[in-house]
């Protein structure tokens, strides 16, 4: 999605960040083409570049096992917080 819609998307963004524990993970057209602006936004927390059916799928593997997220290609993520340490691993 990309335009109006993304102000709803970043309300739901936001209201799940203040209400659970959930790492927020955006994918779609204005993510991958945007992944770096799209991160820079406090409640984001992973950005699934290109097609994600596999790459969400591994995100959430690597998640549920507590694997570093360096390990999952295709996407970019913030370490501890910070939106300034950006990696996307192709």
């Amino acid at each position: 999605m990309t335009g109006v819609q993304i102000s709803h998307a970043l309300e739901i963004s936001q209201f799940v960040k203040e209400n659970s524990n959930a790492k927020v993970i955006w994918g779609g057209i204005h993510a991958s083409i945007l992944p770096e602006q799209t991160l820079s936004n406090k409640n984001i927390d992973i950005v699934v570049v290109g097609e994600g059916d596999d790459r969400f799928l591994d995100v959430v593997k690597a998640l549920e096992k507590g694997k570093p997220l360096s390990t999952v290609k295709g996407i970019y993520y913030k370490e501890n917080g910070r939106s300034n340490a950006l990696a996307l691993h192709h």
